[in-house]
């Protein structure tokens, strides 16, 4: 019966290494009194965005496609969205997304355009580096498509366990929104092995009796 409770604690262990809870963040939760803020830091859906110091980048949040950022309007797809932005309108346009308080992520998607409704410079990209929990990064970089006016959707591999994830962009003002995400749930992992510790005990003390 002993070696019964020490495998059921080793599965727990294993489940509690390997469940994980998804969730989107959407920057609906900012607080935007008008149709555009701009500030070093947003925080969102458990996470922080932070400009870089090397670029002096900020990051926005807008919800109109006639926000003031834009001149002659927005790409917009309804929703707020998250802006790097820059008073100099030099690149590159960054951003670090973080949660908030530390603790590993994994990133699994997000949606990206320009801020302008036109056509992308060719060669205008995203890159997105993720800096593993372990230590060392892992890279992806997506070119932004020809259709104006567009939000499209993009998909990483391998960003697993990470500390942070650097946006940078070679476009002028990218857009970011619906960015998903999987973080552990560590309480109701906790749970449940405590709740397959009372089984085996459970069972222990029946086969004794």
């Amino acid at each position: 019966m002993k070696y019964l409770r020490h495998v059921m604690s080793a599965f727990a262990l294993t489940l509690l290494g390997q469940t994980t809870m998804a969730a989107v963040v959407d920057f609906e939760d900012v607080s935007v009194p008008g149709a555009v803020i701009l500030e070093p830091t947003i925080t969102s859906g458990g996470f922080q965005f932070t400009g870089t110091a090397a670029t002096g980048d900020v990051m926005g949040v807008y919800n109109d496609a006639d926000a003031n950022v834009c001149g002659g309007g927005c790409v917009f797809n309804g929703t707020q969205s998250l802006v790097l932005y820059n008073d100099d309108q030099t690149g590159p346009f960054e951003g670090v997304m973080s949660r908030l308080g530390g603790g590993a992520f994994d990133l699994l998607s997000f949606h990206t355009t320009t801020l302008f409704p036109n056509v992308p410079p060719a060669g205008t990209t995203l890159e997105v580096i993720g800096t593993l929990a372990a230590g060392g990064t892992v890279q992806q970089t997506f070119a932004f498509d020809s259709i104006p006016d567009n939000f499209q959707s993009e998909t990483l591999t391998g960003f697993t366990s990470l500390s942070s994830v650097l946006f940078r962009s070679n476009l002028q003002w990218p857009v970011l929104d619906n960015i998903v995400v999987t973080i552990p749930e560590p309480g109701s992992l906790v749970l449940m092995s405590l709740g397959l510790g009372f089984v085996g005990l459970g069972l222990g003390r029946r086969r004794n009796a």
